[in-house]
């Protein structure tokens, strides 16, 4: 059985779609799982130390600990510093997603749509700066 012209540019078509498909899928997968992965670890952390606070009896902390103190507050596993982490971890997550997707843009050679994301990827990351600051 032959193929004939009119039977081969729909199923080319067809298989273009298919593909674009499949590689957008695998973005949002991405973008998923990083979603994901960052949302569970963040609560992950923070019911530990909210666990770890209620079974000591120690006290409930009145503020963040400051990023650069946050190394030396994790090593002495103190709870202020481990939500800490996970406050800022929960923050990043979304700011992972934003940076994901201008890579995927500028894969895609999609100078727009690169623009607009690196533009909220700054407003994101200048609001976290002003914020911690």
């Amino acid at each position: 059985m032959t193929s004939s012209a009119g039977d081969i540019v729909p199923r080319g078509l067809a298989a273009l779609r298919r593909v674009i498909t499949a590689e957008v899928d695998d973005v949002n997968r991405i973008i998923y799982h990083t979603l994901r992965a960052g949302t569970i670890a963040s609560a992950l952390l923070l019911v530990v130390a909210l666990a770890y606070i209620a079974a000591t009896g120690a006290s409930m902390p009145s503020q963040a600990v400051p990023v650069p103190d946050l190394l030396r507050g994790l090593g002495g596993l103190t709870p202020a510093a481990v939500l800490s982490v996970g406050l800022l971890l929960l923050i990043l997550t979304p700011v992972a997603r934003v940076a994901f997707s201008v890579g995927y843009f500028a894969r895609e050679k999609d100078a727009t749509y690169v623009l607009v994301t690196l533009i909220v990827l700054a407003n994101l990351l200048v609001g976290l700066a002003l914020g911690i600051g």
